[in-house]
């Protein structure tokens, strides 16, 4: 199943994607791409989510190690300035933060 949005965070401009895990077996992926790429390979920045594990890719490259996303996690992957950020239950500190093109409008997968 795929869906996607119609959302675009226009170049120069914070913002985020949020979502709950559902169920440790959901199997989805959100982030922001420059274009209508779906694919974990083709998007400028994502969150994988595969039964309880969760992997950030930035354009197709997974960056860090994947951690630990039970149902109940909210995953919050939010643009500030010129990074790139995921955080984790509402967590002040971002467990991922990665360099981003601030530049860019962004579409929201």
């Amino acid at each position: 199943m795929t869906a996607t949005s119609k959302g675009v965070l226009p170049a120069n401009t914070d913002g985020l994607i949020l979502h709950r895990v559902n169920t440790s077996g959901d199997q989805v992926r959100i982030g922001f791409s420059s274009g209508f790429e779906q694919s974990a390979d083709k998007m400028d920045y994502c969150v994988e989510i595969k039964g309880t594990t969760l992997t950030f890719y930035k354009q197709g490259i997974s960056y860090g190690t994947p951690c630990s996303a039970p149902a109940g996690t909210v995953v919050i992957l939010k643009r500030s300035g010129n990074n790139m950020q995921l955080y984790l239950n509402g967590n002040t500190n971002a467990t991922y933060s990665i360099a981003c093109d601030a530049n860019m409008a962004l579409r929201a997968k």
